[in-house]
């Protein structure tokens, strides 16, 4: 019986403890600005490893926004023997975010701010 409960308890810890923690996430919030350039803040949070390559890929509505770019980069991003953080157009409507550590051991591991997206926004209204 002692056994049963000690079974009990330890499967009740384990579920308490991974329910609280969380993966890995990349999180944009929402921006609310008028007409003219506009900064989206990217953050990566809860990394519990250094990372090696990053390739996302984020679509927009090019009849309201223009991507003008990448700012604010984290200086993580920059490490000798990485390709460094880019953002380059892939078509009309996407932007592919690429990064590659070619250093062995991979060294930087992203918590908090990681980069900006600069867009200039048309003012058009969208529904």
């Amino acid at each position: 019986m002692i056994k049963k409960y000690y079974i009990i308890i330890i499967v009740m810890i384990f579920g308490i403890t991974t329910g609280f923690s969380q993966g890995p996430e990349v999180k944009m919030n929402n921006v609310s600005a008028g007409a003219g350039a506009v900064v989206v803040p990217v953050e990566m949070n809860n990394f519990t490893a250094a990372v090696g390559t990053i390739s996302m890929r984020l679509t927009f509505d090019p009849a309201l926004l223009t991507f003008t770019g990448l700012a604010n980069i984290n200086p993580g991003f920059s490490v000798p023997g990485s390709t460094g953080l880019t953002g380059t157009m892939v078509g009309a409507n996407t932007i592919l975010i690429s990064y590659m550590d070619m250093s062995i051991p991979c060294v930087y591991q992203p918590s908090g701010h990681a980069f900006d997206l600069k867009f200039n926004y048309t003012g058009a209204e969208s529904t």
